[in-house]
């Protein structure tokens, strides 16, 4: 799955996620996921969850890695809510299911996710949650 995100990724348009240390795309996730609040712990990893979780969960991983490397903390919405001209960035299931077929089309392992990026912005969809955290 790997090797498919990186040629399908190579294939693509570039898109820009930051520009001048400012965040200029956002992470879209289910309405459901949006609501799911984390219980409070000392562990910084946690074990499995339920669906829900991981996807919220994945949504928080992609944005603390995107601060890390630049600075920039994109902020997070559920689907329908108003992008104000940024990238979306649509993970798990709030990314068009249609990509399950892609990612099959090369693995069915679990931890197999499409990465696609087109003119609609970049869409990270596993065929588990677990592919979904590993796009």
């Amino acid at each position: 799955a790997v090797i498919t995100t990186q040629l399908l990724a190579s294939l693509s348009p570039a898109v820009e996620l930051v520009s001048d240390g400012k965040a200029v795309a956002v992470v879209v996730i289910t309405p459901e996921a949006m609501a799911w609040e984390a219980p409070k712990t000392e562990r910084r990893r946690r074990g499995p969850q339920d669906p829900i979780a991981d996807a919220k969960y994945a949504a928080s991983e992609l944005i603390e890695h995107i601060e890390k490397m630049s600075g920039a903390k994109l902020d997070i919405l559920a689907v329908g809510d108003e992008l104000a001209g940024r990238v979306p960035i649509y993970l798990d299931q709030a990314a068009n299911a249609g990509l399950d077929e892609m990612t099959r089309k090369v693995s069915t392992d679990e931890a197999a996710f499409t990465l696609k990026v087109d003119g609609n912005g970049i869409a990270i969809r596993g065929l588990s949650h677990q592919g979904t955290l590993f796009g």
